[in-house]
Formats: structure tokens, sequence, C-alpha cells
């Protein structure tokens, strides 16, 4: 939790009731290599992160849906313009309905 001592205020003022007494939970002693070195260790991550990490997910899933659609109407728009129906309709009666307020997670989209 403390990152082997890089982050020591995440454990503090820890404690543990026993038999109405309150105990203290010193901070766990730095792991040391054989040569005495500190090990480098990864930090869980707090809800910050998550928070950032879930936004940042949220926002490439978004770009990706963003480019899929402008691709397929890209597509759309070549398809319509080399029919023979482009004289007498419109480009835009072709289009998907796009619904904005549908939130989609990023495993949905093709890759």
């Amino acid at each position: 939790m403390t990152a082997n001592g890089k982050f020591p205020g995440i454990i503090s003022n820890m404690y543990f009731m026993k038999d109405g007494k309150r105990h203290a939970i010193n901070p766990p002693k730095p792991r040391l290599d054989r040569d005495g070195n500190l090990v480098e260790m990864k930090r869980i991550p707090t809800v910050s992160d998550l928070r950032a990490k879930r936004s940042q997910d949220y926002s490439q899933a978004l770009s990706e849906e963003r480019r899929q659609y402008s691709a397929m109407l890209n597509e759309l728009g070549e398809l319509w313009r080399n029919s023979r129906f482009a004289n007498d309709t419109l480009l835009t009666q072709f289009h998907p309905e796009k619904h904005p307020n549908l939130r989609r997670g990023y495993q949905d989209f093709e890759g």
C-alpha cells in the first residue's frame, strides 16, 4: 500500500480494537533485496487514479466511436454518390439515427 515506503502517509493512524483496547498498527517496514537496496514496488491505485483511468478510457472509446461513425458516413456518401438514387434522393435520408444519450462501453467497439 505504501509502495515500499514511497507513500508513507497512506497508512497512518491505523489501529484495531481488541478487548476494548486500542492497538496501533505500525506502517510496514521497507522490503530490501539481498544487497540492502529498496525493492521497487507498485502502489495500489487510489480512487483518484481509478477515476482518471475510467475518464481516459471513456474519452478514448468516444473518440473511437466518432472515428468509426465518420468512416461509416464517408463510405455511405461514396455509395450514395455512385448509385442511381443520387439524383432522386438526399444523402441525409440515408444517414443512420445517432442517439447522443446512448452510453456505450469501450468493449462494444470492433477494432
